[in-house]
């Protein structure tokens, strides 16, 4: 079995103080628990226990831009399975600028 990060899904920008969803695309071989990590600028930020299904999974998380204009918010997703095949394949990043 394969669990896969294909792609985080972020806005180009935000603004500070904006909430920012952040959407990681999975794709799992067979059906299965998993956990998705979600990293900002190298810090854990969350995680999430999920029972991916067979295809296409969205796991959403919630996040803050913060107080601190014209900078990068650098996220990191991270699937962890403990059957999973191919380690390789199972993170992925996304950036989102930060403006006033």
């Amino acid at each position: 079995a394969d669990a896969a990060v294909l792609s985080i899904d972020v806005p180009r920008l935000a603004r500070v103080g904006d909430d920012i969803t952040v959407k990681v695309n999975v794709v799992a071989t067979q059906a299965g628990r998993a956990i998705v990590e979600r990293r900002r600028d190298g810090t854990e930020v969350g995680t999430q226990t999920v029972n991916l299904v067979a295809g296409t999974n969205v796991v959403t998380f919630l996040d803050n831009a913060g107080a601190t204009p014209a900078a990068v918010l650098r996220y990191q997703a991270i699937v962890t399975r403990a059957d999973d095949a191919q380690p390789q394949n199972d993170a992925a990043f996304a950036a989102v600028r930060r403006t006033w």
